[in-house]
């Protein structure tokens, strides 16, 4: 999502378009450098608080003024023209991306999301579309065709956070969009969750991830997180569905639960988190149903959406009058990843230590 930063701009902008200048003097440059160096500390300072009565655009303006109308460029200025440069460059990124999620984050909450809910549960419960009418989709391990829904028929959507990103040390800003170290070594532990065998979650029949868009489209650690999931079961990740299309990604499975493609199967999800709890509210499943109002800031969350096609239940006994309807249970688990415990695992921590770590990533590709 691209943001304006109007507070930034307008400092930038007042400087060039100023009329009146402030002229200083060579012999006053260690004085001014001081000021310069404080202005620029003061300045990413606010940056970083995000304090809301900044007054950075006079500390910027300063600086700028000084280095653009001295006769010689000092030295000192020179080193403080570079100082600021490498400081911009190495705190302000993922500040802003911060800055950026925080409003992501915001305006998620000024959607309506007992309409959202009810809108789901209509469709899901609702007439099935004609065109939904069709086979399964290509890839999926799911073997059954347009067939009715049987009473029973249980599924289950769930729905977990991209990877860890670097936050320093990279050299291009792109860079920052990818999993680190750590984000890494957990998408190869998840990996270990799923399969068919005595794994702790059943191998998912269908696999997401955020899609990129001409305005979003550094959007790789959503991908990069189920990619070893996706190579150790041999089922393809689907990208066709974009930041902001929650609603469509849940129409999608809202149709594969009611031709049946869904019962008996999973569906994996690896998306954005602010954007997590509009995906589980458009599937149907809201703060009654188990599903929270919004994902909370950390890596281990998977959300949980069961669905089962049943008649309900009244104390132990089947109501004769009530029809069967889809119902939504949602839960939230622990990924449960500990990066020394799968470090351990894997052999980065023998006995006597060795040189190299990262025993999950092999030079051959496979799987650990």
């Amino acid at each position: 999502m691209q943001m304006a930063i109007p507070s930034r701009r307008n400092d930038y902008q007042s400087v060039a378009t100023a009329t009146t200048t402030t002229t200083y003097h060579d012999e006053a440059a260690p004085a001014v450098a001081a000021e310069i160096i404080e202005d620029i500390t003061h300045y990413h300072a606010t940056l970083f608080y995000r304090n809301k009565n900044r007054d950075s655009s006079s500390s910027i303006r300063r600086c700028t003024l000084y280095l653009c109308s001295t006769p010689t460029l000092t030295a000192i200025a020179s080193i403080c023209l570079c100082l600021a440069i490498a400081l911009t460059i190495y705190i302000s990124k993922p500040i802003l991306d911060q800055i950026n999620e925080n409003n992501d984050n915001a305006n998620n909450k000024h959607y309506d999301l007992s309409a959202a809910v009810s809108a789901a549960y209509e469709k899901l419960n609702g007439p099935m579309p004609i065109e939904s009418r069709r086979k399964g989709s290509k890839g999926s391990r799911s073997e059954s065709s347009s067939v009715a829904v049987s009473l029973g028929c249980e599924g289950t959507v769930m729905i977990i956070r991209h990877c860890e990103k670097y936050l320093r040390g990279v050299k291009h800003s792109s860079d920052f969009q990818h999993c680190n170290y750590v984000g890494f070594e957990r998408a190869h532990y998840l990996a270990t969750l799923f399969g068919d065998g005595d794994e702790r979650w059943p191998a998912p029949a269908f696999i997401y991830s955020m899609g990129s868009t001409k305005s979003h489209h550094h959007v790789h650690r959503e991908f990069e997180t189920v990619t070893t999931i996706s190579k150790k079961l041999t089922v393809p990740i689907e990208t066709k569905y974009s930041i902001g299309k929650e609603e469509d990604l849940a129409n999608d499975l809202i149709q594969k639960l009611q031709t049946g493609e869904m019962c008996g199967n999973l569906a994996l999800i690896s998306w954005k988190h602010e954007d997590i709890s509009r995906l589980a509210h458009n599937l149907g499943c809201g703060i009654e149903n188990g599903c929270p109002r919004s994902y909370p800031e950390t890596f281990d969350e998977a959300w949980q959406i069961k669905f089962v096609y049943d008649i309900p239940v009244l104390g132990g006994v089947t109501g004769k009058d009530n029809n069967p309807n889809w119902h939504i249970y949602g839960s939230v688990q622990q990924e449960g990843f500990d990066p020394l415990a799968y470090s351990k695992v894997i052999g980065d921590y023998p006995k006597g230590g060795k040189p190299v770590g990262g025993g999950w990533t092999l030079s051959n590709g496979q799987f650990v």
